[in-house]
């Protein structure tokens, strides 16, 4: 793009006025009509995505997700965190969809389907929370697996305790 068009991709947090695109949408859960809010943005040190915001206003459903304008590249970046502090969980993150969040020490790993913005904190509570979501279920098809499932729910809790440090 040269200088003299107009830049529709803004930096998220820079001083210009981003345009918001608004549309309306189908709503998958009431099948109204809802809003979809599109904003095409730069996120500083990462790169060009588009930040979609949908809300219903007959269901009340809502709907957020981040995801890449550009071109996926070939290959992925790995950012290593060494987690010891309140300060480390507070750090803000920028997890790309069909991204990966590792926790060597628990043996584990995370992918994520939907692009979002959050905490470190955050995203392993989400984790906690999916993990958590079917243990009733699991409970009564599978008590075993729902055992060792609660013990692991109980690991990732004691390291955002900070007890111990651990890495991502």
């Amino acid at each position: 793009m040269s200088t003299n068009d107009r830049t529709v991709i803004k930096r998220l947090g820079g001083d210009d006025a981003s345009e918001i695109i608004e549309t309306d949408s189908l709503c998958f859960n009431c099948h109204g009509t809802g809003v979809t809010r599109l904003l095409l943005t730069r996120i500083p040190n990462f790169r060009e995505v588009i930040i979609a915001s949908f809300s219903c206003p007959h269901c009340g459903f809502e709907n957020r997700t981040i995801d890449p304008a550009g071109t996926v590249q070939d290959r992925g970046k790995l950012f290593v965190l060494d987690v010891r502090s309140r300060r480390d969980l507070n750090r803000r993150i920028v997890q790309p969809s069909h991204s990966e969040i590792r926790i060597p020490s628990l043996e584990s790993s995370f992918p994520t389907s939907e692009g979002c913005v959050t905490t470190i904190e955050g995203a392993m509570t989400s984790i906690i929370s999916n993990l958590n979501a079917l243990q009733p279920e699991r409970k009564k098809a599978d008590p075993k697996q729902a055992e060792l499932i609660d013990k692991f729910i109980e690991k990732m809790k004691k390291l955002l305790t900070l007890e111990e440090h651990f890495v991502l």
